[in-house]
């Protein structure tokens, strides 16, 4: 007949990840325990993208002597890339009248004072160890009667995310376009701002950017 207990002692093994059972001091039983971890985080695009790829791309458009331009696109790739502008195969440095940005996956080009030498083909590339991307865009730049006007285009796309029950969730997007833009959200076909429940819904606006916070489901930006 064996009797069971659980003891720690030098005869059986240290250890503070585990329980170890002892029967009569002969036979010693190492139960390990695993701990898992369940994280809810936004989705990362990068973490399975590869190549460079190009979710929104530069847009063409003419623009008046004098004012200031921004091509914007959006990148995503693992290893993250390197990002350079070039303009007539030339590249671009930052410094001047160029100013080169980059906020996550957004990277941006702002040209200040533009001239009519400014016109030309401007080039985004995008490079990283696995391969390379890029995007090519015009400028034209005119008299100051020119009148300039776009049709509107995303500058930054909304991306799906998951939380957790209870919490709030951001969606968010960036829209350019000339004349100037009225912006909409739609969950399953209907305005926010029409729905009963509209109050558990915060809409923001500036001058680029529309975001909204709450409920995860299928939403929709409109322009």
């Amino acid at each position: 007949m064996y009797s069971s207990q659980t003891v720690l002692d030098d005869k059986c093994p240290d250890t503070r990840s585990a329980a170890v059972v002892c029967l009569h001091h002969l036979i010693c039983l190492l139960v390990t325990f695993f701990f898992l971890t369940l994280q809810v985080t936004k989705m990362d695009y990068s973490s399975f993208s590869g190549v460079p790829r190009f979710l929104t791309r530069p847009k063409a458009f003419m623009v008046s002597v004098g004012k200031d331009a921004t091509l914007s696109c959006q990148i995503i790739g693992n290893p993250i890339p390197v990002v350079s502008w070039e303009k007539d195969k030339l590249p671009i440095q930052s410094g001047g009248r160029f100013k080169t940005t980059e906020d996550g996956d957004l990277y941006q080009l702002t040209i200040y004072d533009l001239s009519v030498e400014d016109s030309g083909q401007y080039i985004c590339r995008a490079k990283n160890t696995i391969g390379e991307a890029f995007a090519a865009v015009s400028i034209k730049v005119g008299e100051e009667t020119t009148v300039t006007e776009s049709a509107p285009y995303f500058i930054q796309k909304p991306s799906s995310i998951k939380v957790t029950l209870g919490e709030d969730a951001m969606f968010k997007c960036k829209v350019q376009g000339s004349p100037p833009l009225s912006v909409n959200w739609e969950k399953d076909g209907r305005h926010l701002r029409n729905r009963a429940d509209a109050g558990r819904f915060q809409i923001e606006s500036d001058a680029q950017q529309t975001s909204f916070s709450q409920e995860w489901m299928m939403f929709q930006c409109r322009y």
